[in-house]
């Protein structure tokens, strides 16, 4: 049986435009699936296809981490963690009723993680690559093509099978960012004493242009072979079966 959603919440920006489901801004090699996807000029996500899916941080450990009073958390850190607290809510609300998908609640996690992916990649990835003289940290690349398979799946209406995938990949994400040893107690590091300028920038993102959704055939095989590229086939094989290809 069909999922039944509520009303959909007004347009949260004027920029949305129709059905080609352009709901980034940031910038993609012209002719990507996230390209096909999300419109030309967006975020780059062209990183191998080869990288490693694991991590040695579990969710547990993060859980630990959010529940503890951890003084020695640093601004960067309690700034980026606290917006995955914030989005795991908006997520949490949006699926609570069986059946029903909370349309409003998921429009807020839909526009402020699409936000928050891109001050990661636009603000935080490249101001720690610059102070590494150019050389990115070694999981850039596996958190890049993260990014696009969790972009990916914003962009089909969202379903309880959905937002269990998504669910799924952001607790181990989530878990590479913020675990002890993790991409913001390095990056904390390695921006030292100007951490709380770097917190500002963050601060200071604009928001992200999110459009309507869009379902059809090329747009699911699209976020299929995004959903592989980032390690994730068994999300691909049961949201998007080989069959839907166009």
């Amino acid at each position: 049986m069909r999922e039944r959603a509520e009303p959909l919440p007004p347009p949260l920006s004027d920029t949305e435009r129709g059905a080609k489901g352009e709901a980034v801004s940031f910038r993609t090699r012209p002719g990507s699936d996230c390209d096909t996807m999300h419109g030309r000029n967006r975020v780059d996500l062209s990183a191998t296809r080869a990288h490693p899916r694991g991590c040695s941080i579990t969710p547990k450990e993060v859980l630990e981490v959010r529940d503890r009073e951890d003084t020695e958390a640093g601004p960067l850190y309690r700034f980026l963690a606290g917006d995955h607290a914030r989005l795991d809510g908006f997520l949490r609300q949006a699926a609570a009723r069986p059946g029903v998908i909370d349309r409003a609640a998921y429009a807020q996690f839909r526009a402020g993680l699409l936000k928050h992916i891109g001050m990661e990649e636009k603000i935080l990835l490249p101001e720690v690559q610059r102070r590494r003289g150019g050389e990115p940290l070694p999981i850039a690349a596996k958190l890049r093509l993260d990014h696009g398979a969790i972009a990916a799946l914003l962009v089909p209406s969202p379903t309880h099978a959905i937002v269990a995938a998504l669910r799924s990949i952001l607790e181990g994400h989530n878990a590479i960012e913020e675990g002890p040893g993790g991409l913001y107690e390095e990056c904390e590091k390695i921006v030292g004493a100007d951490v709380d300028e770097l917190v500002a920038r963050l601060r200071g993102a604009p928001e992200v242009p999110v459009a309507v959704h869009a379902d059809s055939p090329k747009v699911r095989a699209a976020t299929r072979r995004a959903l592989q590229r980032a390690g994730f086939d068994d999300e691909a094989a049961r949201l998007f079966p080989s069959g839907d290809e166009p």
